[in-house]
């Protein structure tokens, strides 16, 4: 099953036992702003119920990429499920898109350089090697020239990407209310 999500950007299509590789802006922002552990525990098992069919993945450069809080590294050492960049498949994907980034004139100098060293381009590169769905908040941006944004990355390599609220649909996730007030 080849994962093919709506976006603005794209006219693929997608089904809904499709695998998400997951950016760490998902989780981070998650964890602090979109859906504290404490308030929505629901979300956060559903991360679980998903990582646990291997239906999200977490990238080992990812894992690399998120320091901090301790409770949030904690969780994802014991809930994540980890899959390595570190194969031929991916670093053939990771050289054609470090080819054009390099050649790519509207990058500047830094955003270069930092693609390199960042955890970015392996995460559309394995996407991409694995015809996986990207799951990142970050937005598609035709005029940005400071950094290569993962949007734009998979639009040029035909990789598909969703927001995580768009991840959650596609995967059927629901949500309901649980009033404990007081």
């Amino acid at each position: 099953m080849i994962p093919t999500p709506n976006n603005s950007h794209s006219s693929l299509q997608t089904n809904l036992s499709d695998a998400y590789i997951l950016d760490s802006n998902v989780l981070i922002a998650a964890w602090h702003d979109l859906y504290p552990k404490d308030l929505f525990p629901g979300f956060w098992k559903c991360l679980e119920h998903f990582m646990e069919k291997q239906q999200l993945l977490i990238a080992d450069k990812v894992k690399q990429e998120i320091t901090g809080p301790s409770e949030l590294i904690d969780w994802i050492k014991q809930h994540g499920y980890f899959t390595s960049t570190e194969t031929p498949e991916v670093a053939q994907a990771f050289s054609k898109m470090e080819n054009w980034v390099q050649s790519n004139q509207q990058f500047s100098a830094s955003a270069k350089n930092g693609f390199a060293s960042a955890a970015d381009g392996w995460l559309v590169a394995y996407a991409y090697a694995h015809q996986l769905t990207l799951a990142t908040n970050e937005k598609f941006d035709k005029n940005v020239k400071k950094r290569v944004p993962i949007p734009n990355l998979c639009e040029q390599f035909k990789v598909k990407y969703c927001n995580t609220t768009k991840m959650l649909r596609y995967l059927g996730a629901k949500f309901e209310l649980n009033l404990n007030c007081r």
